[in-house]
């Protein structure tokens, strides 16, 4: 199976196993899930995994079992697991909980807030195409906002709110122009483009810079939050 031939929206989360480190055979220690590849020379390795049920609605008409492809990065004891929806990449990340890793993998949490408020202090590489924050200090007048933009860093009025605000979630693009990239929650969840393979080389860029710089933080106990 080659590079995907037309954009496909992934959605997932990063994972932690405190066990050990995590490896390919942990991933495929199921009958019902399959390595396909490496991607190119990046740790991004492409499965399938096989359901006896259908995991999306425009499924359900067809028989088992049904085939959705996912996409992991394995570093260490941490795994980002993306599949073509958010309850796709779930319904796959619980039967791996479930049947190989036994309930001892947690989410990881992304420090957004700080990332956010870095970002807008101190450009980088990246800026800021979507921010959504809750606004505690207007108690129940004001309770949620969303902004989006090409580079919201460079906003007077968003610049002079964020004091107020808690962000929960943002996207990620290149400063120096493009599409956005990358949507990151402080709850661990990821969700991007994929284009062809080279967007993978991007998320893994990106992945890399919130480790070197400490927004990958210890895993969350409440796997719904």
């Amino acid at each position: 199976m080659n590079e995907p031939s037309h954009a496909t929206l992934l959605s997932g989360s990063v994972l932690e196993w405190a066990v050990r480190p995590i490896e390919r055979k942990d991933i495929c220690a199921q009958d019902n899930v399959s390595f396909v590849r490496s991607v190119g020379t990046t740790r991004w390795e492409q499965f399938v995994y096989e359901s006896t049920i259908p995991l999306r609605d425009r499924d359900e008409d067809g028989s088992a079992p049904f085939e959705y492809p996912f996409f992991c990065r394995r570093s260490g004891k941490r795994l980002a697991l993306l599949g073509q929806t958010y309850e796709i990449s779930k319904a796959i990340e619980d039967d791996l909980i479930r049947k190989t890793f036994v309930l001892r993998m947690r989410r990881v949490t992304i420090a957004v807030d700080p990332l956010v408020k870095a970002l807008v202090e101190k450009p980088t590489v990246y800026s800021l195409s979507y921010a959504y924050a809750r606004a505690p200090a207007y108690g129940t007048a004001l309770k949620n906002v969303i902004f989006y933009g090409e580079d919201l860093g460079n906003a007077g009025i968003f610049r002079e709110i964020i004091p107020l605000l808690t962000f929960a979630s943002c996207g990620l693009r290149r400063a120096s122009g493009g599409t956005q990239l990358l949507k990151i929650s402080s709850s661990g969840k990821l969700s991007f483009t994929l284009r062809n393979d080279s967007t993978l080389v991007e998320i893994e860029r990106i992945l890399g810079y919130l480790r070197d710089n400490g927004y990958l933080k210890g895993a969350l106990l409440d796997e719904e939050s």
